[in-house]
């Protein structure tokens, strides 16, 4: 009777064990890097952050990234639509004016259900930029995909 009683709750447990396969829980994504990034060469600003998968994320999921706008303006939003595993997801403002040093600017990612219609998570972060926008020259000091100096500098 005690083999029958043990194999029974070997079984139960592997029952149990497997049941529990699948079902990961936890968080989505981590905040993996990020901050603003300033190119004095062509006199512009943004930021951005990485997010790192900490399970599988859904295929076709969306990943939505809201940024403050420095500016004043409304929210900017970038997506990505999951297609496939990756090792980290990279988000990013196009060029920004109104960047303080100092000032705390909030970023928000959102893992949403295939579709993009049900927020699976949101996870939010402040980033901090250590210079003023006013550190950017006001034109860009080179041009082109070449990098060739700027002809409205060029001093005479």
């Amino acid at each position: 009777m005690k083999t029958v009683s043990a194999v029974g709750s070997t079984f139960l447990a592997l029952q149990l064990l497997l049941a529990g396969c699948g079902r990961e829980t936890g968080p989505w994504v981590a905040f993996d890097g990020g901050g603003f990034v300033f190119n004095y060469r062509i006199a512009e600003a943004s930021y951005g952050f990485n997010v790192k998968p900490l399970r599988r994320l859904p295929e076709g999921a969306v990943l939505e990234a809201e940024f403050e706008d420095p500016g004043g303006g409304k929210p900017i939003f970038v997506r990505e639509v999951v297609t496939g595993p990756a090792l980290r997801y990279m988000f990013q403002t196009p060029p920004l004016t109104g960047i303080k040093a100092a000032k705390p600017y909030r970023a928000v990612i959102r893992v949403m259900a295939p579709g993009g219609d049900t927020i699976l998570a949101s996870y939010e972060r402040k980033f901090v930029s250590d210079v003023d926008q006013s550190w950017l020259p006001d034109k860009p000091l080179v041009v082109g995909p070449g990098y060739a100096p700027n002809p409205d500098l060029q001093r005479n």
